[in-house]
């Protein structure tokens, strides 16, 4: 069982200096690290502003994950959004989050540079369609894998990967409404809400505090013998919990990472302040 404490110490990122963003506008942006050092300490990140990627299919823009220096996939939350006409858009959206209705998708976004530099989207291809309120998104180490988060069906949906297609292979269920997801070594962890109710209060202001899940999702099957990770998840799926807490520490969990040389894992939150800081007992 891991320890908690609220400080964040110095630690070495894992990925490279880029960094994009998205959000419920219909437009991503692109920011980098100027002469970034590989240790990073509280307070020496800075951003430089490059460019904001618009297209006409960025109809819902939830997360996204890179997978080249000119590529990423872009989750869509919702096909009904907020900015439809009155009344449909106090009405549609929350029956399709609701409902549980599987409208939203994942697209695979190419866009152009100029000496490095984005200069608008090139293509976009959608990968993954009929998923249910599509969250967080990720791939594997290996490159085998097309994770992808489904909030309201309370489970990961798994794709296979390569260089012509991506194709829904099988999906994983975790214990709660999965916000976002990341991949760690062989583990690929999972951080949400496990009691809608409460959370929607704390949105509303109409409690103070909503309870946190963190699970791993690992294969049941050892790396090796020249198997994927897809692979090896799809014989087999071993759901263990990582992190829990009903709010009075660290609430509304929406994401989690971690660093395996230094064998600590970061939850953060979706409403509130400070970072938990996870390390395992020996």
């Amino acid at each position: 069982m891991p320890t908690f404490t609220r400080s964040a110490s110095n630690y070495t990122p894992r990925f490279g200096r880029d960094v994009s963003v998205a959000g419920h506008k219909p437009q991503a942006s692109k920011h980098n690290h100027r002469g970034l050092p590989h240790t990073l300490g509280i307070h020496s990140v800075s951003l430089a502003y490059e460019t904001t990627l618009t297209h006409a299919s960025f109809v819902a823009p939830e997360r996204i994950a890179a997978i080249s220096p000119t590529q990423f996939f872009l989750s869509h939350d919702h096909y009904f959004t907020r900015r439809m006409a009155w009344p449909w858009n106090k009405i549609l959206p929350p029956l399709e989050t609701f409902l549980a209705l599987p409208l939203s998708r994942v697209d695979l976004v190419s866009f152009e540079t100029r000496s490095g530099t984005p200069k608008g989207v090139r293509n976009v291809q959608t990968v993954a369609r009929n998923i249910a309120f599509a969250n967080g998104v990720a791939v594997s180490d290996d490159g085998s894998t097309l994770a992808i988060a489904s909030t309201t069906r309370a489970q990961v949906q798994l794709y296979s990967k390569d260089e012509t297609s991506i194709r829904f292979v099988t999906s994983v269920r975790v214990p709660f409404s999965v916000d976002n997801i990341a991949f760690a070594g062989d583990e690929l962890l999972t951080a949400g809400h496990p009691y809608l109710p409460e959370f929607m209060a704390l949105v509303k202001r109409k409690s103070n505090r909503a309870p946190s899940y963190v699970s791993a999702i690992a294969p049941s099957l050892q790396a090796g013998l020249g198997k994927s990770w897809l692979t090896r998840v799809s014989a087999g799926a071993n759901v263990t919990t990582r992190f829990m807490s009903d709010g009075s520490f660290l609430g509304t969990s929406s994401g989690a990472f971690a660093d395996l040389e230094m064998q600590t894992m970061f939850v953060v939150a979706l409403y509130g302040s400070g970072v938990a800081k996870c390390g395992r007992l020996s």
